[in-house]
């Protein structure tokens, strides 16, 4: 069952008596309104003031006896969730908005507890429940996918409409223990797994502990990493697809830390988003990538430069005028900063992500759908996106030349971006058939290792000065 919600006394005016219409004279009245005071106090120490759920405090209160008698008959799930995107509601729709959306999650999740359950806000747009089954009447996994379902109904908030998505992990007692922090703990570490691996709904394990702790301390060392300027930005060229031409690099970050030589981005970059790092990274990797381009420039090589950009940085409340200050510090004109955001940035269900990007371009820079055909876009929002570039994910370009589906689908996308005026570049070219296949096509500009592989920043300007970069074909 739900814990039991305590009434609340009556309401106490400035000079600290009841304002009841009680005398303050009558003994019996002030000892009513000490307890009434005491258990006021109680129930503000277990309960979260905004949703009237219990609290940290108030649900680990209540799951400790219920923990004590779980069995494998009789097992315990603790269910942790949180908001996808709470924080652009906030930041576009208001601080208002973004509390009668936690209310209506409450609400939601109030209505999914049933007999023998607990609802709880642990903080921010953390929600967590508890539930006790008998043997065979449920799984944990049931019972999460179940509460994640009845959360993301479509919703209305003052006539805008909204659609939820959460993210959720889950504990099981006894399998997991029976102390509440820890079971607790044990459901947020498989949440936030859940959004580092990008599933709706994780279980906890053991070796996601053991990962926990080793995500805990690769956040710790790039940290210190960004903080002592102990990154590297290496750059890949872009080609013209026709006859060669280098036209720009793609600016990628590079660390080597850990005590095991370079770390894969694809494994230090999730974990700077998970831990909130990744604005602090893009924002590194924009300014040495600008400082880079100047220097490229000085001798001559008029390139674009592309930084990929997490949609986080974008919240940052003066990314504007810090990319302003950036470019004209640097000296490297707008329209040679080209950054890369990926397709689900610009096809937020909020007006926030779209609203940040266009002033971008009203800058002068140029923005690019980078992975594009990975997302969910729909035709009518492509076509009023702030975009002139798209690149097509590497996962379509790396199999053209043997598989005519992503073939069909490189075409397909080569049409529909030369139908509004953008220009198409092809990640992932590994070797000459699939270049040959490109150019065939049509398309505008690729990268890839037939062309080049990313390389420092010393190595990038020897590579430029032996092709002359813009001035002769490396075909």
């Amino acid at each position: 069952m739900r814990a039991r919600r305590i009434r609340r006394p009556e309401t106490v005016d400035s000079g600290g008596l009841q304002a009841s219409g009680v005398s303050e004279a009558s003994g019996v009245s002030e000892a009513s309104g000490v307890s009434e005071a005491t258990e006021a106090m109680a129930f503000d120490g277990l309960h979260d003031p905004l949703t009237g759920l219990v609290n940290r405090k108030g649900f680990a209160t209540w799951l400790g006896p219920l923990l004590a008698s779980a069995s494998s008959e009789a097992p315990v799930a603790v269910v942790v969730v949180d908001v996808d995107g709470f924080k652009d509601v906030n930041a576009v729709l208001g601080e208002a908005t973004g509390d009668a959306l936690l209310v209506e999650v409450a609400r939601r999740i109030e209505g999914f507890s049933a007999h023998g359950s607990c609802a709880a806000r642990l903080g921010d747009d953390e929600f967590a429940v508890a539930v006790q089954g008998s043997a065979g009447s449920w799984s944990v996994a049931e019972v999460a996918q179940r509460l994640v379902s009845a959360i993301e109904n479509p919703l209305s908030i003052d006539g805008l409409p909204l659609r939820l998505a959460v993210t959720a992990g889950l504990s099981e007692a006894p399998l997991d223990g029976n102390v509440a922090s820890d079971l607790v703990g044990k459901a947020e570490i498989a949440r936030g797994h859940a959004r580092m691996s990008r599933q709706r709904v994780v279980a906890f394990a053991q070796s996601l502990g053991w990962e926990s702790k080793a995500r805990l301390e690769m956040t710790r060392r790039l940290e210190e990493a960004i903080d002592g300027d102990r990154l590297e930005v290496w750059y890949q060229p872009v080609a013209r697809t026709g006859d060669g031409t280098v036209t720009g690099v793609e600016a990628l970050a590079r660390w080597s830390g850990m005590g095991r030589g370079y770390i894969s981005p694809s494994e230090f970059i999730p974990i700077a988003e998970q831990s909130g790092t990744i604005g602090r990274l893009t924002w590194w990797v924009i300014e040495r990538a600008l400082s880079d381009a100047e220097n490229l420039r000085a001798q001559g090589f008029d390139l674009t430069v592309a930084v990929n950009i997490s949609p986080e940085i974008l919240h940052i409340p003066d990314f504007l005028q810090r990319v302003g200050t950036a470019l004209g510090r640097c000296c490297v004109p707008p329209d040679k900063l080209l950054l890369e955001v990926t397709e689900s940035a610009f096809i937020s269900e909020t007006p926030f992500a779209f609203e940040a990007l266009s002033a971008l371009t009203r800058l002068g820079i140029r923005l690019a759908i980078d992975d594009f055909g990975t997302g969910y876009s729909s035709l009518a929002r492509l076509r009023d996106l702030p975009v002139d570039t798209i690149k097509v994910d590497r996962s379509f370009v790396s199999a053209m030349s043997f598989d005519s589906t992503d073939a069909a689908i490189v075409k397909a996308i080569l049409e529909l971006a030369r139908s509004m005026g953008h220009s198409v570049v092809a990640e992932g070219v590994e070797d000459r058939d699939t270049w040959d296949t490109l150019r065939n096509l049509g398309c505008d500009l690729m990268q890839g290792f037939v062309l080049a592989p990313a390389m420092p920043l010393g190595t990038v300007e020897d590579w430029l000065g032996i092709h002359a970069a813009g001035t002769h074909s490396l075909l």
